[in-house]
């Protein structure tokens, strides 16, 4: 049996709800794998002191009396009080007792004396309550009544003489009624049948049977033990049977993973320079208006964030960020291998780089067609790219060669150092060769390495975002 949490009731192990008030008792199994633990008893009610005796000689259940001289037992209540047992009438006491003797000058060792009382009469002694009281008692005490209630006089044990019934002779129906008082007969005629006892009526008739499921309760219970409807509600509007091929409705807890499905939804978090958590912003389906000025989602005092910036789209649990030609556009963290296209735009810490393949190189030296002369210039490296600084002002700043196959950039270590930008991590990210596909890949950096979005792209759970100076972290739960 598992006792309900809620109101003590024992239910059978396999009920998902109790009985009594409808408790949800699987979700009470699954929550203790190990077992349900024992439902604590309800504590003892706190003794009260009806009579007003000090703490020292107050009587609590279980414990022997600690009371004065002239008092019993019998003068304090205990919790529960005790049934009144039926007595005949005590002789009154005397109207006037013997004072007890008083001192008017007691010392501090000598204590007065207790009072003393006439002995209490027995209650064995005293006729039984209907019967007045006589002017002497009996020398024989009288038995005390029983508390049970007599049941009828019983026949008498001794076999009543045989009883010849004659042919036009039939028993009274007492005689049949009550086996112990018919009368013994030689012969019973074979006309009288034996009374025969009713049919026990069937336990089914009285079960509850639950509307939702069908499973059969017993007559007392006010929930089902199987899905937890409640059986004493009000009966439905039509008790015909459903058509054929139509099934009964799901009770809500059963529908498992056939319920309704829960609706993602779509956060957007920023984060400040030391990484602290700062506004959030809730995605609604549809569209999302970003900006310095116009939108939903406003960075007034960020110079870098257009009036009019990006938007995002939010449909069916999927997020995407549009960029609205702004001036700084939108960037992406960099979580795995990213192929590079010419002229893809790449922020490191507080730098910003624009990737340039050496065979769309922007400035080339190109000589006339009759001219057969030699350039002039440093031997040709061998190089697959080159990154383009971009300084604040709009103008070209340096230009470094990506030598090699594999070309590191690092505040520390690699092969382009950029010592003086403190948001570029020591081993910041690599560019390689692959297959004669220029690719990037961050290297565990602690701000990122972020590439421009170039139209709209989708973001997934966990992806960063930079709009303008702003880093929103992405959540879709």
């Amino acid at each position: 049996m598992i006792k309900c949490p809620q109101c003590g009731r024992d239910n059978a192990p396999n009920f998902n709800f109790c009985l009594d008030c409808g408790y949800d008792l699987k979700a009470w199994r699954e929550a203790f794998p190990e077992g349900v633990p024992a439902v604590p008893a309800p504590p003892a009610p706190a003794y009260t002191n009806p009579v007003g005796l000090p703490p020292s000689q107050a009587w609590a259940p279980g414990q022997p009396a600690n009371l004065p001289h002239a008092m019993t037992p019998h003068s304090v209540q205990s919790p529960l009080p005790p049934a009144p047992l039926p007595m005949a009438p005590l002789p009154m006491a005397p109207a006037s007792l013997p004072p007890p003797p008083h001192d008017p000058a007691p010392t501090a060792v000598m204590a007065p004396d207790p009072p003393t009382f006439p002995p209490m009469p027995s209650f064995a002694a005293q006729p039984p309550m209907p019967m007045p009281m006589p002017a002497a008692l009996p020398s024989t005490p009288t038995p005390m009544p029983s508390l049970q209630p007599q049941p009828a006089a019983l026949p008498s044990t001794k076999t009543p003489p045989p009883v010849h019934l004659g042919p036009s002779m039939v028993p009274p129906p007492s005689a049949l009624a009550s086996p112990a008082a018919a009368p013994v007969v030689d012969t019973p005629p074979p006309a009288i049948a034996a009374p025969v006892a009713p049919a026990a009526p069937a336990v089914a008739s009285s079960a509850k049977q639950c509307a939702a499921c069908g499973y059969e309760n017993a007559p007392t219970v006010k929930f089902c033990g199987n899905c937890g409807k409640r059986l004493d509600g009000p009966a439905p509007a039509s008790s015909s049977a459903p058509e054929e091929g139509v099934g009964r409705t799901m009770f809500l807890h059963a529908a498992g993973d056939l319920g309704a499905v829960k609706e993602k939804v779509c956060k957007l978090v920023t984060i400040d320079q030391t990484g602290r958590e700062g506004m959030t912003f809730t995605i609604k389906n549809g569209e999302t208006i970003c900006g310095r000025v116009n939108g939903v989602i406003l960075f007034f005092d960020d110079p870098f964030v257009s009036p009019t910036h990006c938007k995002f789209s939010f449909v069916g649990g999927v997020l995407k960020v549009i960029d609205l030609n702004s001036l700084n556009g939108v960037y992406m963290r960099v979580k795995q291998e990213r192929r590079l296209a010419d002229g893809e735009l790449i922020r490191l810490g507080r730098q910003l780089f624009r990737f340039e393949s050496m065979k769309m190189a922007s400035f080339q030296v190109k000589k006339a067609d009759s001219d057969d002369s030699r350039i002039w210039g440093a031997p040709a490296p061998a190089a697959f790219g080159r990154l383009v600084q971009i300084l604040d002002d709009g103008r070209t700043g340096e230009i470094r060669l990506l030598v090699g196959e594999r070309a590191q950039v690092g505040r520390e270590v690699g092969d382009i150092v950029i010592p003086t930008d403190g948001f570029i991590s020591g081993r910041h990210c690599v560019f390689t060769l692959q297959q004669g596909q220029p690719t990037l890949a961050d290297l565990g950096s602690s701000n990122g390495t972020y590439i421009r979005v170039r139209g709209e792209a989708e973001v997934g759970h966990g992806d960063f975002v930079l709009v303008g100076n702003q880093m929103l972290r992405v959540e879709i739960v």
